[in-house]
């Protein structure tokens, strides 16, 4: 649509706290010229690199506010869409390379300044929390320690606000009505992101220390026998995890269904007796 009648839309517009006309006709130049329409065309292509990335979006949050409502309709979808591609696409040396501190003034950037035009406040929380777990889980994939944590810091995080704001609900597209937390329990369903945590091949102490909100909102629910027996073969390794997991488990465990938390306690008396 920008490249069809890029003449006939209006990009930025002047504000009552922001009034330049040369900055405002220069951006609107910039937008004729298929500028911004560009910028997410070099988002988008391989070569260009992950900082680059940080750069323009920054320079997007800059302008969000000046930015035209007939424009950001139809833009700002395609832009958000672009950069969780570009990130989750991104080479294992890319990953590697990412500061974490980067990536949050990138998320809140993104949702903060410039998604937030087109979202209300709880829509904007509710798909930032979503867009920043798919970042998590991508760092949980990764090979290096580092970056799990990283990850795993991500997530538990967002399962924890996922837990505390109950009253965040959003409408899905086939018209349910669905809590954040509901939202973070099929994310971590659909990732297998209990298995980036809890799997032999996967486990470590420092991603168990980082697992009680996860383990919170699956616990809460239901999990299968597999997943169960899953933790507990894992944890059972080492000492050191099983003793992670036995304060996780007690902190955690008003919350827990009572058939998962039997099912521990009985493996734990089981040790005990032994």
């Amino acid at each position: 649509m920008l490249e069809i009648a890029a003449e006939q839309i209006k990009f930025v517009t002047e504000r009552k706290t922001y009034r330049n006309e040369d900055f405002t006709r220069i951006l609107n130049q910039f937008g004729e010229q298929g500028g911004f329409a560009n910028m997410i065309k070099v988002i988008q292509s391989p070569e260009s690199s992950i900082e680059l990335l940080f750069y323009l979006i920054d320079c997007i949050g800059k302008i969000s506010i000046l930015l035209q409502k007939s424009f950001i309709d139809s833009y700002l979808e395609n832009l958000q869409t672009a950069v969780l591609q570009k990130v989750i696409n991104a080479t294992e040396v890319q990953i590697r390379s990412m500061k974490q501190h980067r990536m949050e003034e990138l998320v809140n950037t993104l949702w903060d300044k410039i998604m937030a035009r087109i979202y209300d406040r709880t829509e904007t929380s509710i798909q930032k929390n979503i867009f920043n777990f798919e970042i998590g889980a991508l760092f949980l994939r990764q090979t290096f320690l580092e970056r799990r944590i990283d990850g795993a810091r991500i997530i538990d995080s967002i399962c924890r606000n996922a837990l505390i704001n109950k009253t965040l609900t959003t409408t899905t597209p086939d018209g349910k009505t669905m809590s954040l937390a509901q939202l973070m329990l099929h994310q971590l369903q659909k990732h297998d992101i209990l298995g980036m945590y809890y799997s032999k091949r996967n486990v470590h102490s420092q991603l168990i220390q980082r697992s009680a909100s996860v383990l919170k909102v699956l616990m809460g629910d239901s999990m299968t026998q597999e997943q169960l027996d899953m933790i507990w073969t894992s944890v059972d390794q080492f000492d050191d995890m099983k003793f992670e997991f036995y304060a996780i488990l007690k902190d955690i465990a008003s919350a827990v269904n009572p058939t998962i938390l039997y099912f521990y306690l009985k493996k734990i008396s089981q040790i005990a007796t032994t």
